[in-house]
């Protein structure tokens, strides 16, 4: 185990202002918590997610509003949640119940809807799900890429230039590094931009 705090993310609210989301090992719940920071020197620290159990993987982004998702990671499965941190009160969970999933990831997109992906595994392999929303509710998750053997992870989103691009890591015979843009209301045909015959490391 790893006891020790991991995971950071960092995003900009609308001033400017860094904020930063880590996973903490709490030694008195023998558990993670999800803890955030913002103001530079970062002095302004609380817990966000406070539950015991394993709290993982966050990642922030911002639209009107700071965005914080993360891996609830409970004994029957894994669970992709989501909350506001700033702008106002929401929080849902994002993946259907029942579903193992895990590494989430959020962006704002070009019409400044969150947009939000994470992998969903089974025993005939995994895919990346997609959805986007706002605080009036998300779209049902959607399936992004062909179910993969042995394991499709890692996705990461970003918005570059007013163009939402998602990454990911296909590992089969081959890894891959893998890419798709959204058009505004369907995400492109995957493309590869790098293989190899050994392993690739995260693209997020």
């Amino acid at each position: 185990d790893e006891y020790w705090d991991n995971a950071v993310s960092i995003a900009f609210d609308d001033s400017g202002e860094p904020w930063l989301a880590w996973s903490d090992f709490d030694y008195s719940t023998y558990s993670y918590q999800i803890k955030t920071a913002h103001g530079i020197p970062f002095e302004n620290v609380s817990v966000a997610v406070p539950q015991d159990g394993y709290q993982v993987s966050p990642d922030l982004a911002f639209t009107d509003r700071m965005w914080l998702v993360w891996q609830d990671w409970e004994a029957q499965g894994g669970r992709i949640m989501l909350k506001s941190i700033s702008g106002g009160s929401f929080s849902c969970q994002l993946s259907e119940i029942g579903s193992w999933a895990t590494s989430p990831s959020i962006s704002e997109g070009p019409s400044g809807l969150l947009h939000a992906v994470w992998v969903q595994t089974d025993d005939s392999g995994s895919r990346v799900i997609w959805t986007c929303g706002d605080q009036g509710g998300f779209s049902a998750p959607v399936a992004i890429t062909e179910q993969q053997f042995p394991v499709c992870h890692s996705p990461g989103l970003g918005l570059v230039d007013g163009i939402l691009v998602l990454s990911w890591q296909e590992d089969g015979i081959a890894s891959c590094i893998m890419a798709s843009t959204w058009n505004g209301s369907e995400w492109s045909q995957p493309v590869q931009v790098e293989e190899h015959s050994g392993h690739l490391s995260s693209p997020r």
